[in-house]
């Protein structure tokens, strides 16, 4: 039987929760899928753990590479995947068993789909908390199939990895990759750059996806403001010099979103409080012309402005 829904899943030192999240996939009500695991220069026992897997269940298939990166990663996985439709999946996260049965039901019947999204909830081991993440940013509870043309989708769509579904045809014809030499925000830019070749796109509020915390989250580690630094200067070198938007509504969609985003995840890292846009926003107002200055960027904001509202 061929596979409809490629699965990818980089791995990367993951042997304590592979099991875990590779049986989230195998308890799918729907079952035309291919499960690619991309074993990315562990030392621990990731490559022996998907080599079992792979014997024991056909629709699983694995690779092995040495350690480049989860974009790389990613992008040996999209090249060997022969899905209609890829969708991912972290080594230490979980799809709920209906999962891509409601991602796929988004298609049925209408071609002119060509990406869905839905929502997520991540799960925080240590403490038992859970935060609800619908389909769209901002607490908006829009659903059904909306024209990318219109931006409304970039701007407001999580671009992370949980709870997409992209069609391999466009990935392929765009040529589109996880930009490697990323360390933040590779898989927002990859969403933003699918969303520029696709007609409409489903969102779904229904959270599929269970975002994982099973310990203090590894981005707590990073420094926090050179964090906040790179995710400003992404935000502006990024979104003016690695797209090319058609006009100059996508361009401000774009710029708003990832500001947005990371934002947020600079705000998760230092308070781990629930979201307050208004603060978000008053943050940006405030802090972004100081890490331009200080990355020598503001001058580049300065022209991206002109060329947004001109």
């Amino acid at each position: 039987m061929d596979a409809i829904i490629s699965i990818i899943m980089p791995a990367y030192n993951a042997a304590e929760h592979l099991d875990f999240s590779i049986q989230s996939v195998l308890n799918q009500t729907f079952t035309e899928w291919e499960l690619i695991i991309v074993n990315d220069g562990s030392t621990d026992e990731t490559a022996q753990i998907i080599n079992n897997w792979a014997e024991k269940e056909a629709r699983i298939r694995v690779f092995h590479q040495k350690n480049a990166g989860v974009s790389a990663a990613r992008n040996l996985a999209l090249a060997r995947s022969c899905g209609k439709y890829v969708t991912m999946l972290d080594a230490d996260d979980a799809l709920i068993p209906t999962a891509l049965e409601r991602l796929i039901e988004q298609t049925a019947n209408n071609d002119d789909v060509d990406m869905v999204t839905a929502g997520f909830c991540e799960i925080y081991k240590n403490t038992g908390k859970i935060d609800h993440r619908g389909g769209l940013l901002m607490g908006r509870k829009d659903q059904g199939i909306f024209p990318v043309k219109n931006a409304f989708v970039a701007e407001y769509m999580h671009c992370g990895v949980c709870s997409k579904l992209y069609k391999s045809d466009i990935i392929k014809r765009a040529e589109l990759q996880y930009q490697e030499d990323i360390g933040i925000g590779e898989d927002h830019l990859f969403a933003l750059q699918y969303l520029q070749h696709c007609r409409t796109a489903a969102v779904l509020q229904d959270e599929l996806y269970h975002y994982i915390h099973w310990s203090d989250s590894a981005i707590s580690r990073f420094d926090e403001g050179a964090l906040s630094d790179q995710c400003y200067i992404h935000a502006v070198t990024l979104y003016s010099t690695r797209i090319s938007p058609p006009n100059k509504q996508w361009a401000a969609a774009l710029l708003s979103h990832f500001l947005r985003v990371r934002t947020w995840v600079k705000r998760v890292i230092t308070t781990h409080r629930p979201h307050d846009w208004q603060t978000i926003r008053k943050s940006i107002d405030a802090h972004l012309p100081v890490m331009l200055y200080k990355a020598g960027l503001l001058n580049s904001l300065r022209m991206i402005r002109r060329h947004l509202y001109s």
